[in-house]
């Protein structure tokens, strides 16, 4: 046996690659085709938006997303990641990773609910400037409406919002729940990962006399569990009490947050709501 320097031939890669699928075949693996999927943002003929991709068994392999700069930092991006994401979901994909540079691109796919696996530092040389892969898993959230049964674990999942202490459940607590449940125009939404309770929110209906007599609709304690933040839970949560709203016919949903973190406040934005038509006030008690 010599071990050598030298050029290989494509004949002689073509079967190391075909020892490798055999390898696969054995071992009991698919050899089904990877397809390509992709979506395109068009303006006036040309193509200002790109994300594509290649399936792999159930994981998908974003290769490439791309917006033009002149459509930058307006949300295009998430837009058409979105689209690609529910296009390839019916296809049997579970799980989604791609691969990124940079100052800015890291920071957009956390605000898009992936999470880095691996990170190399100071890539090229670069301080800060990072080439991180990334991973997203399509678990599906479950959203059902709160009952009595529930109390416990949401008390608990409420100890995560601004570090509210777990009660002791009196009678009093008890008496409170009863009637937050029996009231058909208070909405408690719970959502479940594998029979986990990981977010929730609160959506009252108020009866009105203005606005064509028209409800309308407050949210309020907006909780995801720590350890299942940014995979997009609480925009699915938020997307049902939006749902409870219009089939009521509300004409306007109000929410307010004390956070201040640009994040957070992004998130809402992306949600559909805004803080520029009126100003909120407050007042504790």
């Amino acid at each position: 046996m010599n071990i050598v320097d030298r050029e290989i031939t494509k004949e002689e890669l073509q079967a190391i690659y075909d020892d490798f699928k055999k390898i696969e075949i054995q071992d009991g693996l698919s050899q089904d085709e990877s397809k390509r999927y992709n979506v395109v943002a068009e303006e006036n003929g040309a193509v200002v938006g790109f994300a594509s991709g290649l399936t792999q068994y159930e994981w998908f392999h974003l290769t490439d997303l791309w917006v033009h700069e002149n459509h930058r930092r307006q949300g295009l991006g998430a837009k058409i990641l979105k689209m690609l994401e529910d296009k390839i979901k019916p296809a049997g994909m579970r799980h989604v990773y791609t691969w990124t540079t940079g100052f800015i691109n890291p920071k957009f796919y956390e605000s898009q609910g992936y999470k880095a696996f691996t990170v190399f530092e100071n890539y090229c040389g670069r301080e800060g400037y990072h080439k991180v892969g990334y991973r997203k898993d399509f678990v599906e959230l479950v959203i059902k409406p709160a009952k009595a049964e529930d109390l416990p674990r949401l008390l608990d999942l409420y100890t995560h919002l601004h570090n509210n202490p777990y009660p002791t459940i009196t009678t009093e607590i008890e008496n409170i729940w009863t009637r937050i449940i029996n009231d058909p125009n208070h909405h408690i939404l719970l959502g479940y990962i594998d029979e986990k309770l990981v977010t929730s929110c609160v959506v009252v209906i108020i009866e009105n006399l203005t606005r064509g007599q028209r409800p309308y609709a407050l949210i309020e304690n907006v909780i995801t569990h720590p350890d299942y933040r940014n995979r997009g839970h609480a925009s699915l949560i938020l997307d049902a009490a939006k749902d409870i709203a219009v089939k009521n016919n509300c004409y306007k949903i109000m929410l307010m947050t004390s956070a201040k973190q640009d994040s957070t406040l992004n998130f809402y934005r992306r949600a559909g709501y805004n803080s520029e038509d009126k100003t909120g006030f407050i007042q504790w008690l």
